[in-house]
Protein backbone atom coordinates (compact mmCIF):
# COMPACT_ATOMS: atom_id res chain seq x y z
CA UNK A 1 0.00 0.00 0.00
CA UNK A 2 1.13 3.43 -0.86
CA UNK A 3 -0.30 7.20 -0.69
CA UNK A 4 -2.21 7.90 -3.44
CA UNK A 5 -1.00 11.39 -4.56
CA UNK A 6 1.56 13.22 -2.56
CA UNK A 7 2.32 16.86 -3.60
CA UNK A 8 6.52 17.20 -3.10
CA UNK A 9 9.17 14.99 -2.28
CA UNK A 10 8.87 10.94 -1.58
CA UNK A 11 11.28 8.73 0.25
CA UNK A 12 11.53 5.57 0.92
CA UNK A 13 15.19 5.33 1.75
CA UNK A 14 16.68 3.24 4.11
CA UNK A 15 13.99 0.30 4.66
CA UNK A 16 14.13 -3.09 3.13
CA UNK A 17 12.66 -2.54 0.19
CA UNK A 18 12.09 -5.19 -2.65
CA UNK A 19 9.90 -3.49 -5.00
CA UNK A 20 8.39 -0.72 -6.15
CA UNK A 21 5.21 -1.67 -7.69
CA UNK A 22 2.33 0.04 -6.57
CA UNK A 23 4.22 3.70 -6.71
CA UNK A 24 2.48 6.29 -8.03
CA UNK A 25 3.34 7.01 -11.49
CA UNK A 26 4.20 10.89 -11.73
CA UNK A 27 6.15 11.94 -8.21
CA UNK A 28 6.13 16.10 -7.76
CA UNK A 29 9.13 16.41 -6.18
CA UNK A 30 12.08 14.19 -5.99
CA UNK A 31 11.86 10.32 -5.42
CA UNK A 32 14.42 8.64 -2.83
CA UNK A 33 14.35 4.72 -2.91
CA UNK A 34 17.73 4.66 -1.69
CA UNK A 35 19.52 1.98 0.84
CA UNK A 36 16.78 -0.95 0.41
CA UNK A 37 17.10 -4.23 -1.84
CA UNK A 38 15.61 -3.61 -4.69
CA UNK A 39 17.15 -5.75 -7.87
CA UNK A 40 14.62 -4.33 -10.46
CA UNK A 41 13.21 -0.63 -11.06
CA UNK A 42 9.89 -2.50 -11.92
CA UNK A 43 6.83 -0.69 -10.23
CA UNK A 44 8.81 2.86 -10.52
CA UNK A 45 7.40 6.04 -11.45
CA UNK A 46 7.04 7.21 -14.70
CA UNK A 47 7.54 10.83 -14.32
CA UNK A 48 9.72 12.37 -11.21
CA UNK A 49 10.04 16.30 -10.88
CA UNK A 50 13.23 16.15 -9.16
CA UNK A 51 15.81 14.42 -8.29
CA UNK A 52 16.13 10.29 -8.39
CA UNK A 53 18.24 8.53 -5.91
CA UNK A 54 18.46 4.95 -5.70
CA UNK A 55 21.75 4.04 -4.63
CA UNK A 56 22.80 1.43 -2.12
CA UNK A 57 20.31 -1.27 -3.99
CA UNK A 58 21.06 -4.39 -6.02
CA UNK A 59 19.78 -3.23 -9.28
CA UNK A 60 21.85 -5.16 -12.55
CA UNK A 61 19.86 -3.24 -15.25
CA UNK A 62 17.79 0.23 -15.83
CA UNK A 63 14.82 -1.54 -17.50
CA UNK A 64 11.64 0.34 -16.12
CA UNK A 65 13.77 3.62 -15.33
CA UNK A 66 11.37 6.28 -15.10
CA UNK A 67 10.60 8.11 -18.76
CA UNK A 68 11.24 11.64 -17.31
CA UNK A 69 13.51 12.92 -14.36
CA UNK A 70 13.64 16.27 -13.87
CA UNK A 71 16.98 16.78 -11.85
CA UNK A 72 19.97 14.57 -10.62
CA UNK A 73 20.34 10.90 -10.84
CA UNK A 74 22.30 9.10 -8.52
CA UNK A 75 22.80 5.58 -9.15
CA UNK A 76 25.80 4.55 -6.83
CA UNK A 77 26.55 1.10 -5.35
CA UNK A 78 24.56 -0.98 -7.31
CA UNK A 79 25.60 -3.53 -9.77
CA UNK A 80 24.66 -2.09 -13.20
CA UNK A 81 26.91 -3.55 -15.87
CA UNK A 82 24.77 -1.33 -18.52
CA UNK A 83 23.22 2.45 -18.61
CA UNK A 84 20.56 1.59 -21.15
CA UNK A 85 17.44 3.09 -20.12
CA UNK A 86 19.20 6.86 -19.21
CA UNK A 87 17.64 9.88 -20.59
CA UNK A 88 19.75 11.49 -23.45
CA UNK A 89 19.88 14.30 -21.09
CA UNK A 90 20.76 15.03 -17.34
CA UNK A 91 19.59 18.25 -15.59
CA UNK A 92 21.61 17.99 -12.56
CA UNK A 93 24.65 15.72 -11.61
CA UNK A 94 24.59 11.80 -12.50
CA UNK A 95 26.65 9.28 -10.52
CA UNK A 96 27.22 5.79 -11.45
CA UNK A 97 30.02 5.31 -9.08
CA UNK A 98 30.79 1.60 -6.97
CA UNK A 99 28.98 -0.08 -9.88
CA UNK A 100 30.06 -3.31 -12.78
CA UNK A 101 30.24 -0.96 -15.81
CA UNK A 102 33.02 -1.81 -18.64
CA UNK A 103 32.16 0.46 -20.55
CA UNK A 104 29.64 4.05 -21.11
CA UNK A 105 27.62 3.04 -23.95
CA UNK A 106 24.05 4.34 -23.38
CA UNK A 107 25.33 7.60 -21.25
CA UNK A 108 23.36 10.61 -21.70
CA UNK A 109 24.76 13.19 -24.31
CA UNK A 110 24.43 16.42 -21.86
CA UNK A 111 24.99 16.21 -18.08
CA UNK A 112 24.31 19.85 -16.59
CA UNK A 113 26.22 19.25 -13.31
CA UNK A 114 28.60 16.41 -12.20
CA UNK A 115 29.84 13.33 -13.98
CA UNK A 116 31.08 10.45 -11.39
CA UNK A 117 31.42 7.30 -12.79
CA UNK A 118 34.72 5.96 -10.64
CA UNK A 119 35.25 2.63 -8.61
CA UNK A 120 33.87 0.94 -11.56
CA UNK A 121 35.28 -1.77 -14.18
CA UNK A 122 35.87 0.28 -17.31
CA UNK A 123 38.23 -0.37 -19.55
CA UNK A 124 36.57 2.28 -22.77
CA UNK A 125 35.14 5.21 -22.35
CA UNK A 126 32.67 4.39 -25.61
CA UNK A 127 29.41 6.20 -24.90
CA UNK A 128 31.06 9.11 -22.99
CA UNK A 129 29.16 12.34 -22.55
CA UNK A 130 29.19 14.83 -25.06
CA UNK A 131 28.76 17.81 -22.61
CA UNK A 132 29.18 18.09 -19.15
CA UNK A 133 28.89 20.93 -17.66
CA UNK A 134 30.86 20.45 -14.33
CA UNK A 135 33.20 17.92 -12.59
CA UNK A 136 34.26 15.11 -13.95
CA UNK A 137 35.57 11.82 -12.22
CA UNK A 138 36.31 8.41 -14.69
CA UNK A 139 39.11 7.59 -11.10
CA UNK A 140 39.50 4.09 -10.18
CA UNK A 141 38.38 2.06 -13.13
CA UNK A 142 41.15 0.24 -15.62
CA UNK A 143 41.41 2.67 -18.15
CA UNK A 144 44.70 2.39 -20.44
CA UNK A 145 43.89 5.33 -22.69
CA UNK A 146 41.49 8.26 -22.78
CA UNK A 147 39.19 8.44 -25.50
CA UNK A 148 39.90 11.65 -27.75
CA UNK A 149 36.27 12.36 -27.54
CA UNK A 150 36.44 13.74 -24.05
CA UNK A 151 35.46 17.01 -24.64
CA UNK A 152 38.03 19.96 -24.29
CA UNK A 153 37.05 22.40 -21.97
CA UNK A 154 36.20 21.06 -18.47
CA UNK A 155 34.19 23.78 -16.00
CA UNK A 156 35.45 22.01 -12.86
CA UNK A 157 38.10 19.36 -12.23
CA UNK A 158 38.71 16.11 -14.15
CA UNK A 159 40.04 13.03 -12.39
CA UNK A 160 41.41 10.26 -14.22
CA UNK A 161 43.43 9.20 -10.71
CA UNK A 162 44.22 5.63 -10.21
CA UNK A 163 43.46 3.75 -13.67
CA UNK A 164 46.02 1.87 -15.47
CA UNK A 165 46.92 4.81 -18.36
CA UNK A 166 49.89 4.50 -20.31
CA UNK A 167 49.49 8.43 -21.30
CA UNK A 168 47.64 11.32 -21.04
CA UNK A 169 46.92 11.41 -24.34
CA UNK A 170 43.61 12.50 -24.64
CA UNK A 171 43.44 14.60 -21.68
CA UNK A 172 41.13 17.79 -21.73
CA UNK A 173 42.65 20.89 -23.53
CA UNK A 174 41.30 23.50 -20.59
CA UNK A 175 40.40 22.63 -16.79
CA UNK A 176 38.78 25.13 -14.94
CA UNK A 177 40.05 23.77 -11.74
CA UNK A 178 42.10 20.72 -10.70
CA UNK A 179 43.71 18.05 -12.46
CA UNK A 180 44.00 14.50 -10.47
Amino acid sequence: FCPKEIGGRFNCSNNELKSLVGIQKVIQGGFDCSINLLDSLKGCPEEINGEFYVYENKLTSLKYFPKSVKSGIILNDNKLTSIKGLPKKVNGNLSLMINELKNLEYCPEIIYGIFNCSNNKLTSLKGFPKDIKSHIDISNNYLTELDRDIQKNVSGSFDCSNNQLISLKGSPEEIEMNFH
